[in-house]
């Protein structure tokens, strides 16, 4: 059984001071994807204190690069790069088979748009997206 991360208890400075005497805070790029991109609730005061600037966000250029590299949702495979801008820029769902494709579920919902393997149509009509690894067989299959 793994053994839970310590947790502590931290002193911050009070309401009044804001800015200038915030703590400063480093955070992961795992954390900075919970914070941005998931939305996480675990990581929600985090975001209240950064916005009422108890804490103070620092980080390196290097650790800004990797943020921009892991943020960019760039697919493995170059040719398949151009169906992934698209179905961002329309927040649009991606049909397809392709494995590099299908692992970008997770950033592709981030950024508002869907792969999958199948849209099924059960027998009394749409019944939604097939997600990617399900293990359903299409009663009918929209292709375009």
């Amino acid at each position: 059984m793994a053994a839970k991360p310590p947790r502590c208890v931290l002193p911050l400075p009070e309401h009044g001071h804001a800015g200038a005497d915030a703590r400063a805070l480093v955070l992961d790029t795992n954390i900075v994807l919970d914070l941005l991109v998931f939305a996480d609730p675990a990581v929600a005061p985090v975001r209240t204190l950064l916005q009422a600037q108890r804490l103070c966000w620092v980080a390196t250029p290097p650790m800004r690069d990797e943020l921009a590299r892991v943020l960019s949702a760039v697919c493995k495979d170059a040719d398949d790069q151009h169906f992934i801008d698209l179905a961002v820029a329309h927040r649009a769902i991606l049909l397809s088979k392709d494995k590099a494709v299908l692992c970008m579920q997770k950033r592709l919902l981030a950024l508002g748009a869907q792969a999958a393997t199948a849209i099924v149509f059960e027998a009394d009509g749409w019944a939604g997206v097939s997600p990617v690894g399900a293990a359903t067989t299409p009663l009918a299959v929209l292709a375009a």
